[in-house]
Formats: C-alpha cells, sequence, structure tokens
C-alpha cells in the first residue's frame, strides 16, 4: 500500500480481488451502489471484448474450435468453464489470447476516470494476482469465504455439480496466498450485513487519510 505518496489531484485506485463465490462482486457493488464509487469491472470488459465479431471471439475459435461459439455468434462460457475446469493448459491459452486487449480496455478507463477527476476507483479483478495487476493500484483489497459456503453459491449460480465447482476453486489461488498479499481483507462467510459493516469501517479509515 503506497498512499503516502498519493498525489492529491489523482484518484485511489483499490483493487478489488477474491476468488470465485468468495462475494468480491457483492463488495463491490456496494462500493458502487452506497459511496458512489466508479466500478471497473475487469469480468465486464472481458464480456464486452469477447462480444460477436470481437477479434477476441474468432480467435478463441480459431484456437479452440468453432464449437466454444454458440450458434448466436457469442462465446460458449459454460463450455469454456468446462474446459478451464480440466485443462490447466487451455486456461493458458484462453488468457494469452484475451489479457492484452482487455488489459489495453482497462487502462483506457483508468484514463477515462482520471480525466473526470473523480477521488476513488474500485478496480474489480478476479484474476488481480495471476494477471500482475499489482502496479495499477495504490491498495489491495481481497475477499475471503469458507470454502464450503463458497461452493453452494458456485452450485446454486452456475447450476453445476459440487465435483465441478470444486474442481473451478482448486484451480484458483488459494484464499491464504490472496490473503498474505492484500492491504485489507474482507471476510464474506457470516451475514452480508456483517460484511457491510467491515467495507463501512475500512471507507472511514480511507476518509481520514485523505483528510490528512
Amino acid at each position: 500500500m503506497n498512499l503516502n505518496n498519493q498525489p492529491k489531484d489523482t484518484p485511489m485506485i483499490i483493487g478489488l480481488t477474491g476468488g470465485i463465490g468468495s462475494g468480491k462482486s457483492t463488495v463491490s457493488r456496494y462500493l458502487r451502489d452506497a459511496y458512489g464509487c466508479p466500478v471497473v469491472d475487469a469480468d465486464a470488459i472481458a464480456h464486452a471484448v469477447t462480444a460477436p465479431g470481437g477479434r477476441v471471439l474468432m480467435a478463441i475459435a480459431e484456437v479452440f474450435g468453432a464449437d466454444f461459439v454458440t450458434a448466436c455468434g457469442e462465446l460458449d462460457r459454460r463450455k469454456m468453464r468446462a474446459l478451464i475446469a480440466k485443462d490447466v493448459h487451455a486456461k493458458k491459452k484462453l488468457e494469452a489470447i484475451e489479457h492484452p486487449i482487455i488489459q489495453q480496455a482497462i487502462l483506457e478507463q483508468f484514463e477515462e476516470l482520471r480525466q473526470a477527476k473523480v477521488p476513488l476507483i474500485i478496480y474489480d479483478c478476479p484474476v488481480f494476482f495471476q494477471a500482475h495487476q499489482e502496479t495499477y493500484v495504490d491498495v489491495v483489497a481481497v475477499v475471503i469465504c469458507d470454502r464450503a459456503i463458497r461452493i453452494a453459491r458456485i452450485c446454486k449460480r452456475d447450476g453445476i455439480d459440487e465435483d465441478l465447482a470444486n474442481r473451478m476453486v482448486a484451480l484458483q489461488m488459494s484464499d491464504a496466498e490472496m490473503t498474505a498479499r492484500a492491504d485489507v481483507v474482507f471476510d464474506n462467510s457470516g451475514e452480508t450485513s456483517d460484511l457491510y459493516r467491515c467495507v463501512d469501517h475500512w471507507m472511514m479509515v480511507l476518509k481520514k487519510h485523505e483528510k490528512k
């Protein structure tokens, strides 16, 4: 965390990450809705660049096969998730295609918000550490959660069985690894109201720092 070197006329960028089913998006939405923080959403950007007709989608079809593109010309995300869950090399291939284009779009959004002179930006990125995004932010916030709760959430949300959900979680960086590299950690194993209180307390700390 390098808040002491934060120029007064530039926004503070908070890197927000967490494993699948952790509740990262819950924190992101709360910061947006309760505090008006603009959110640069890496997942949303990834969806946009894989839209029908985009060069990312075309490259995916060339590498993985045309059957990974639906009849409507969209990426078959469920099919891709299933492949990635059982083939680590497939995950690396997908990242090599997507990441450069996604990164450029992210940096463009940062610049737009800097020009708008917003005080605080939330950078919501599920693969924050894996994609080496630390240099783009001032503070790293991680959302963690009990594994059993995560598995139950994933199964309910995606309509998949526990075996696939467990494999998806196993492919990701562990909570312990992320916690060791975080400036702040939110544990979402309890009630959502408890999570919100933790976020509120953290925002108070940030605001006190801004006044110094």
